[in-house]
């Protein structure tokens, strides 16, 4: 992952006040991650073309809505 791309997740992390990883400085992500916070959902996607394509936001989709569907929601 390029420096640069950490460094905006990590600035995107701390703008959303999200503390899950304390100081994001560092934290790799990879693929497309997806965190709960109460009624907030946040994606997190590494740099890879195929988590950014149609298909990669499809897929985030049906894992939130199968998610849903487990949890009786």
């Amino acid at each position: 992952m390029s420096t640069k791309l950490g460094a905006i997740q990590a600035e995107a992390l701390k703008v959303f006040d999200i503390k899950y990883f304390g100081d994001a400085q560092g934290v790799t992500f990879t693929g497309s991650n997806m965190l709960l916070d109460g009624d907030s959902i946040y994606l997190i996607k590494g740099e890879e073309e195929s988590v950014w394509s149609d298909s990669g936001a499809k897929e985030d989709v049906n894992r939130i809505l199968d998610a849903a569907r487990k949890n009786g929601s």
